[in-house]
């Protein structure tokens, strides 16, 4: 059974190496590495801002993977990293929706995920957990998928 934890300092290094793993910066859409002085200074204000809320996902001792909201209004961009050792084991879909969950004082809300096409397994994740297709929102070689969240 999965678990739901605001993150926490202690989860930077976590994340920066989640982050940084070929798989992930591959299907990024920077496609670039993140530099731990740049990520020690994002981290510090993701855990400050109010703006974001960053979410860790257990399953016992072991950390399962991170799912980020970034809020802009009545939106908010979603993301989810899963630790490399955790990933093709089926949490994605869980942990997006578990994560979610923590929003309720946040509703309602449009999800928005921005996925890059090639990046097959993120897409069935967000389709499996009811996002869908923007055609409007969409370019290039980036798919947007929004799903309404009323609560």
């Amino acid at each position: 059974m999965l678990d739901f934890r605001r993150a926490e300092a202690r989860d930077s290094d976590d994340i920066l190496a989640w982050r940084n793993d070929p798989v992930a910066v591959e299907t990024s859409l920077t496609r670039s590495r993140v530099a731990p002085d740049d990520h020690a200074r994002w981290f510090a204000s993701a855990l400050a801002s109010p703006k974001r809320v960053l979410v860790m996902v257990t399953e016992g001792d072991a950390k399962v993977g991170n799912v980020r909201f970034d809020i802009r209004g009545t939106e908010a961009l979603v993301s989810i990293n899963l630790n490399p050792a955790m990933r093709g084991r089926g949490y994605g879909q869980t942990a997006l929706e578990g994560a979610e969950a923590l929003l309720h004082d946040r509703l309602p809300l449009l999800l928005v995920a921005e996925i890059r096409r090639t990046n097959l397994q993120s897409l069935k994740i967000f389709q499996r957990a009811g996002y869908a297709i923007d055609k409007h929102r969409s370019t290039g070689d980036v798919h947007c998928l929004t799903r309404r969240l009323t609560g």
